[in-house]
């Protein structure tokens, strides 16, 4: 098994999966054909680049617990899918796979069987694997890095993503830092007015995708 991502908590790699879910949530209203590339289902975060990679991160228990798929380099079957997590894998890592990973991935459901390609996972703070680190770089084709970067890296990484002007990346900060310190914010009139005059309809996207982080109006 491999001590993994070292330079980074479960705290920061949370926040980072909160602001880019803020930033995808703002921004859609520019990208609508990107609705569905990032969203939140209960404590799971998704995330797909539509060229053949999915992510899972699951929340639960104290534990970070991350599925990678690239759908031209996966291993079916609930057995091999062991393998991947490693023979030293308990009882309730195996549970938050089974139950909250796995069905997101549900490739070869002619045969009832899952794919997965890397999965890591956190235990405290520190994140472990039975692949390398550059092996799951290499095999989840980087879509990790935005998650990975500090903090202030990964605002210029959605930044240019999004092609934001300075007042959008002004609103998506005031937006997370708010929803760091509370699970639930409420969207000021001012707040959605701003998205509203820059989106027009597509505004009713940005509220949705806001909703499923916490942030209401």
């Amino acid at each position: 098994m491999n001590n993994i991502f070292n330079f980074t908590t479960q705290k920061d790699f949370y926040e980072k999966c909160v602001y880019a879910s803020i930033a995808h949530a703002i921004m859609i209203g520019k990208y609508n054909l990107l609705e569905a590339e990032i969203s939140w289902d209960g404590n799971n975060f998704l995330f797909q680049d539509y060229e053949g990679c999915r992510e899972v991160f699951v929340f639960i228990d104290g534990m970070v617990v991350c599925g990678l798929l690239n759908e031209g380099n996966y291993i079916k079957g609930t057995t091999q899918i062991y393998e991947v997590m490693s023979e030293t894998a308990d009882e309730s890592l195996r549970r938050i796979v089974d139950e909250e990973i796995l069905p997101y991935f549900g490739l070869d459901e002619l045969n009832g069987k899952s794919g997965i390609t890397a999965l890591f996972w956190s235990s405290g703070d520190s994140f472990y694997s039975a692949m390398s680190e550059d092996k799951i770089m290499q095999e989840s084709q980087n879509i990790l890095l935005p998650y990975l970067y500090n903090l202030e890296d990964a605002k210029r990484y959605w930044k240019d993503y999004y092609e934001a002007d300075e007042e959008q990346m002004n609103l998506i900060d005031e937006l997370f830092r708010e929803r760091k310190n509370s699970n639930t914010v409420s969207l000021e009139l001012e707040q959605l007015s701003k998205i509203k005059m820059w989106f027009g309809e597509n505004h009713i996207l940005c509220r949705q995708s806001l909703q499923e982080v916490g942030i209401l109006d």
